[in-house]
C-alpha cells in the first residue's frame, strides 16, 4: 500500500468475552472517516473457562450485526487459542492480502480521525527504515509538544498500532535481550533513556517471560529506530480495570485522556526523523504536585533496582 487512495489498511481485532469494551471499540471505529473503505478482521477466541461464556455469547451475536465497514470478516475459533495464538493466526491470514495492518485490542476507544492518521503515516513512512511502527496513544510525558504533527519515540504502545509486513522483523533471540541487561554500556543507555522499560526488560529476562512492547522498545533504543505517533492522543484505553491479561486497576488515568474530536488529522509535513525529547524527561519538573511526587518515587524505585543489579550483582 503506497497510495492511500488505492487501498486502506485493514483493521485487526482479537477478542473473547469483554463485550462492553469490544462494542465501544467497534462503535468508535465505525464513526471514523474511511471506515466504509476499510476491511475489519475479527479473531473471536473460544472460551477457556465458565466466566468467559456470557460475554463470548454476546460478542458472537454482535459481530454478525456490525455494519459501516467495507467488509467484516469473523474468524471463530473452535477451541481456545489463547491471546498469542489467536493474534498470530489472524495476522497471518490478513498478511496473505495486505502489506500493512492497523492492529488494536478490544478495549480501545478511538478518535474519529484515527484511521485517517494511521493511513497517512503508513503511506508516508513506508520506505523510512528508522520508523518501525505507528502508534495512536501519546503518553503524558509528551503532552503540550507539537513537533510537525508527529512524535518519534523509542517506546511502543499497542493501543492502536500500524505495522508494515516488510519492516516488522522477527524479534531477536532471547540472548539478545539478556545481552542488553548484562552489558553495562547498553544497559545504561536503555535505563537512562527509559528506566521503566529497563526494569520490565530485567524482569522479563530473569523470569523467562516475553513482552512484545518491551522487546520493541529495547530494540528501538539499541538501534535508534522509532514508533511515530500523533502530537496528541487519538485513543482512550478502558482495559485497565482487571478484565484483561496484562492490566492493572488504574483505569481513570487512561479513560480520561482527551482525544481529538475531528474527522481528519493534519497533513504530515516532512520533518527530520529523530528522537523527540519529552517535555518532562525523567525528572518530571513542571508537573502538578501529585504527578511530581509520583514521578520522583517511580524514578527512585527504578534507580534502586538498577544500582542493585550492577553494584550488588543480583
Amino acid at each position: 500500500m503506497k497510495n492511500m487512495a488505492d487501498t486502506f489498511a485493514p483493521i485487526m481485532i482479537t477478542t473473547l468475552c469483554r463485550y462492553e469494551h469490544f462494542k465501544r471499540c467497534i462503535e468508535s471505529l465505525v464513526r471514523n472517516t474511511y471506515a466504509d473503505r476499510t476491511e475489519l478482521y475479527i479473531g473471536l477466541d473460544y472460551p477457556l473457562k465458565e466466566s468467559h461464556w456470557e460475554g463470548y455469547r454476546k460478542i458472537k451475536e454482535y459481530v454478525y450485526t456490525i455494519t459501516g465497514f467495507k467488509q467484516v470478516y469473523v474468524f471463530e475459533r473452535e477451541r481456545n487459542y489463547g491471546a498469542r495464538e489467536n493474534y498470530w493466526a489472524l495476522r497471518r491470514e490478513i498478511e496473505k492480502k495486505y502489506d500493512c495492518i492497523i492492529i488494536t485490542e478490544d478495549d480501545n476507544e478511538f478518535s474519529p480521525c484515527f484511521l485517517d492518521f494511521m493511513n497517512k503515516a503508513l503511506v508516508k513512512y513506508w520506505d523510512e527504515e528508522r520508523v518501525r511502527t505507528v502508534g495512536a496513544y501519546l503518553g503524558e510525558e509528551f503532552e503540550g509538544i507539537k513537533q510537525a504533527g508527529t512524535i518519534f519515540t523509542y517506546s511502543n504502545t499497542a493501543w492502536g498500532a500500524g505495522v508494515w509486513k516488510h519492516k516488522d522483523i522477527a524479534f531477536p533471540p532471547d540472548e539478545y535481550y539478556q545481552g542488553i541487561i548484562n552489558d553495562r554500556r547498553r544497559s545504561w543507555k536503555l535505563f537512562s533513556t527509559t528506566p521503566g522499560c529497563w526494569v520490565m526488560l530485567y524482569r522479563m529476562v530473569k523470569r523467562g517471560l516475553s513482552f512484545g512492547d518491551v522487546k520493541r522498545e529495547s530494540y528501538n533504543c539499541m538501534n535508534d529506530t522509532f514508533q511515530v505517533r500523533p502530537y496528541t492522543s487519538l485513543v482512550r484505553n478502558w482495559g485497565n480495570d482487571g478484565s484483561g491479561i496484562h492490566c492493572v486497576t488504574d483505569n481513570a488515568r487512561f479513560i480520561s485522556v482527551d482525544i481529538l474530536d475531528c474527522k481528519y488529522f493534519d497533513e504530515l509535513p516532512d520533518c527530520e526523523v529523530t528522537l523527540s525529547v519529552p517535555r518532562v524527561r525523567m525528572i518530571f519538573q513542571n508537573l502538578p504536585s501529585r504527578k511530581t511526587l509520583r514521578g520522583w518515587l517511580v524514578l527512585g524505585k527504578y534507580s534502586l533496582i538498577f544500582l542493585k543489579v550492577f553494584l550488588v550483582g543480583k
